[in-house]
């Protein structure tokens, strides 16, 4: 009996140490089998796929290829550093934001949200740049002109290295064009604005051969609604071509200058 139970003991103790073994073997080989899996495949999203921009799909390829200095494709996806393709991505001065994950079917998944400018500056020594919708400071790129109002004139404010913008005048001039940006009608009818050694504005509009101007104290709300009432009760019966400036400067009226006939 003694015999018996000995020998049943012990294939007992071969039957569990097998079973450890083969658990053992198999973790190992899914861990080896983890380690091989590679990325298949790189799918890009900006907010702009269907229209023109900063950044196109070949130029963020191009970025993580100059950053890593070799191609994400084919890499073991635990070799693949997200949060550094992600620093990458943000630190490009057309990006505004950037997300960055791997899916089950071992898909590089890169989402980018391009900044938008809202306007173009051309400053007192002919530096361009634009200017976002959070004040953010872009460069021009080659590959793409944005379609959106140019501010020229008495700007000191240069580039420098890009980043929020820092003067009171610049400030003052991006208010005002988020207000007019916020509009559907004055954001199609103004098409430039001059800064004035002043600090006064110049807006230059599409239709109608005059200038509006504001200084920095107007209240660009009140002047421009003014303004439209104007235009749809005014300028009908005058004709767009009589005057050659529009003043919203002085409080509760608009002062109209006729053109000099010659």
């Amino acid at each position: 009996m003694k015999l018996k139970k000995s020998i049943r003991s012990g294939l007992n103790i071969f039957m569990m140490g097998s079973i450890l073994f083969a658990l053992v073997m198999i973790t190992a080989a899914m861990a080896e089998k983890e380690e091989q899996k590679v990325c298949k495949n790189m799918v890009i999203k900006t907010n702009t796929d269907n229209e023109p921009g900063f950044l196109n799909k070949s130029d963020v390829k191009e970025l993580l290829y100059k950053a890593f200095q070799d191609s994400i494709m084919r890499k073991p996806l635990d070799l693949i550093p997200v949060s550094e393709v992600e620093k990458v991505l943000t630190d490009n001065p057309y990006v505004a934001n950037a997300h960055v994950f791997i899916d089950m079917n071992e898909s590089l998944h890169i989402n980018i949200v391009q900044r938008m400018p809202v306007m173009r500056i051309i400053n007192k020594y002919n530096v361009h740049y634009y200017i976002d919708e959070n004040a953010n400071k872009i460069p021009l790129n080659n590959k793409f002109t944005c379609r959106v109002p140019v501010v020229t004139g008495h700007i000191m404010e240069g580039y420098d290295k890009g980043g929020k913008i820092s003067s009171k005048e610049l400030q003052n001039i991006f208010n005002v064009m988020n207000i007019i940006a916020e509009d559907s009608f004055w954001s199609a009818q103004i098409e430039q604005v001059e800064i004035q050694e002043d600090g006064s504005m110049h807006l230059i509009p599409k239709i109608g051969n005059h200038v509006i101007i504001m200084d920095k104290g107007t209240d660009v709300d009140v002047a421009l609604d003014k303004l439209l009432i104007f235009y749809h009760e005014g300028l009908p019966y005058t004709g767009w071509d009589k005057y050659s400036s529009i003043n919203l400067s002085y409080k509760g009226q608009i002062v109209c200058t006729k053109k000099i006939v010659q």
